[in-house]
């Protein structure tokens, strides 16, 4: 099995390129969505996840293991985020090729693109507030940063620019993606 692990800040244009390479046939993972289904069988998980806190690590790993199951090539979109998630993904799949792919991008265009964001969807979604997306941007560099310097460290790492377009950051992704196979 491939991983491909999208890491970046907060506007960086992980959905975006999420549905790119999906077109190009990965299988994206949404650990969102992961939890959510699984609350509706989980009243104990349900509580928690409609009180707001977070949950473990390893139960989303867990629900990952069920979910990976038979898939090939998988893009997991925001997890792990952490290094003892790092860690758990590798325990989880000791078979699989695990890649992340770091969209780069300054704090200060990536906060510009999330009020851009919140402008064009008339702040449809909650955490495109600036106060929120200032918050959302200093717990990324708090807690991925860590995982980004172990993926870098294990040679795991590849990195793109994402300050262009999209579709500039699509052809840098398939241009990195297509000269590490």
């Amino acid at each position: 099995m491939n991983i491909l692990i999208l890491i970046g800040p907060p506007g960086c244009g992980k959905g975006t390129l999420s549905k790119h390479l999906q077109r190009q046939g990965y299988h994206a993972i949404s650990t969102g969505e992961l939890l959510r289904d699984a609350a509706k069988t989980d009243p104990a998980l349900a509580e928690q996840l409609a009180g707001g806190s977070l949950t473990d690590d390893h139960t989303i790993t867990d629900l990952l293991k069920q979910a990976l199951e038979g898939q090939t090539q998988v893009l997991l979109d925001g997890y792990p985020r952490t290094l003892p998630q790092v860690s758990l993904i590798a325990e989880a799949f000791p078979d699989a090729e695990i890649r992340a792919l770091e969209l780069r991008l300054s704090d200060d265009l990536a906060l510009q693109r999330v009020a851009r964001r919140a402008e064009q969807t008339g702040n449809a979604r909650p955490e495109d507030r600036p106060e929120v997306a200032a918050s959302r941007l200093a717990v990324f560099h708090e807690q991925t940063d860590q995982a980004i310097a172990s993926y870098r460290a294990a040679g795991t790492l590849l990195s793109i620019d994402a300050s262009g377009s999209p579709e500039e950051v699509q052809r840098l992704a398939d241009a990195v993606l297509d000269r590490d196979h």
